[in-house]
């Protein structure tokens, strides 16, 4: 198995639970959620690009 695709499903893992952390924190869920979005999709970008 490719380790870059080992990779950026760990990071995708953390991200997520730590965003989850956040959340519960935060009195604003709706601005974190879009903030945790462009992170996933910004790590996925680089993973992807790591790819080729």
């Amino acid at each position: 198995m490719n380790p870059w695709i080992l990779y950026t499903e760990f990071t995708f893992i953390k991200t997520f639970s730590i965003s989850i952390a956040e959340s519960r924190k935060n009195k604003n869920p709706e601005d974190l959620e879009i903030r945790r979005v462009l992170l996933i999709q910004r790590r996925f970008k680089i993973g992807i690009s790591l790819l080729r």
